[in-house]
């Protein structure tokens, strides 16, 4: 449509140019028009006609409008010079298509990036750091993310100058379930085939604590380096969690626990548990195969709860004044319980 108005333009300068030339005076000539109240529509708006610049017709199976309609459509600019009888166009023609290309391309800039999932890295670290301020007591200095929504390298940074011991109360359970969280935070803002990778370190050392790697839909993988700082190292805080059971499985029914003892790492516990048949021998006598299974269970579960629920728990229950060995016992990760009883002097 445009070209079509811009070529009637000439044609039409075309033949005043000829006219003029011809005569080389002003004149008149007649000539038949049509008028079919023809609308002018620029970049989908419709030109309104100003009835003092004349109405578009028809001439020779051409459409003629006046110039400063056309050209104010296109958003140029028209001027009369009367001393030298001239029309002066000015401006650019595409000034309103440029403007409507930006705010496209805007736009579709904008959509883009929804599209790929790109996210904001500055916004997802403000609120990891305002969703994941500490692990159980120790405080966390600030995390930072690098990369893209492929792959993610996050830097999670303590201060063990000032929580030395309370990281020291951290059981791996606890570290790996609150990185496990975070991580699951960034799959959910980009994609579940993101690539996670990260590290927990120490400013005040530069140490590295905790190395971890998420690959896409693979299970958390996590590497414990903090052996100097935390009891145990890898294998959790063993300490913490004897006291636990020793707490909580004080009896066997009417049978008092003497100790219950834990060595090995997350992946291997081996339980000790003690008991004085000096003391509860006909309490002893009294106990049913399943009271003990039972019994045994509940502080397996508790362990695998601690750890995993692939760790393979070894265990004995064992008079310590006789040093006879009662009862075996071994859970194989997911495998049912197997118990053997050694006490046929004592029930």
């Amino acid at each position: 449509m445009k070209k079509r108005i811009i070529i009637g333009l000439l044609a039409l300068s075309l033949i005043l140019v000829v006219a003029a030339a011809a005569w080389a005076t002003s004149g008149t000539v007649p000539i038949n028009v049509t008028y079919r109240d023809i609308k002018i529509v620029s970049n989908g708006t419709v030109v309104t006609a100003d009835a003092s610049l004349g109405e578009p017709f028809i001439y020779n199976n051409r459409t003629y409008i006046p110039i400063r309609m056309a050209a104010e459509a296109l958003g140029l600019n028209v001027d009369w010079v009367d001393w030298a009888n001239m029309v002066t166009i000015t401006g650019s023609s595409s000034a309103q298509e440029v403007a409507a290309l930006k705010a496209e391309i805007a736009d579709l800039k904008e959509q883009l990036a929804e599209a790929e999932g790109g996210g904001d890295l500055g916004d997802l670290e403000e609120q990891l750091i305002d969703d994941y301020d500490s692990i159980g007591d120790v405080d966390i200095d600030d995390i930072t993310l690098d990369g893209d929504e492929d792959d993610v390298d996050v830097t999670i940074e303590v201060d063990l100058a000032d929580f030395d011991s309370e990281w020291a109360d951290l059981s791996d359970s606890d570290i790996e379930d609150w990185i496990d969280d975070l991580v699951s935070d960034i799959q959910d803002e980009f994609s579940e085939d993101t690539v996670v990778t990260g590290v927990i370190t120490d400013i005040d050392s530069n140490d590295d604590l905790v190395d971890f790697t998420k690959d896409g839909t693979d299970d958390l993988e996590v590497d414990f380096n903090d052996e100097d700082y935390r009891d145990g190292g890898s294998s959790g805080n063993m300490g913490d969690l004897e006291d636990q059971l020793n707490d909580e499985y004080g009896s066997l029914e009417d049978v008092d626990i003497s100790n219950i003892s834990l060595d090995g790492d997350e992946d291997d516990v081996d339980v000790e548990i003690e008991v004085d048949l000096g003391d509860f021998e006909d309490e002893w006598a009294a106990l049913s195969d399943s009271d003990i299974e039972n019994f045994i269970e509940d502080i397996v579960s508790d362990i695998q709860d601690e750890f995993s629920g692939d760790t393979v728990v070894n265990g004995i229950i064992v008079d310590f004044v006789s040093e006879n060995e009662l009862v075996d016992f071994i859970k194989d990760g997911n495998d049912d319980l197997e118990v053997d009883f050694n006490d046929g002097d004592y029930r």
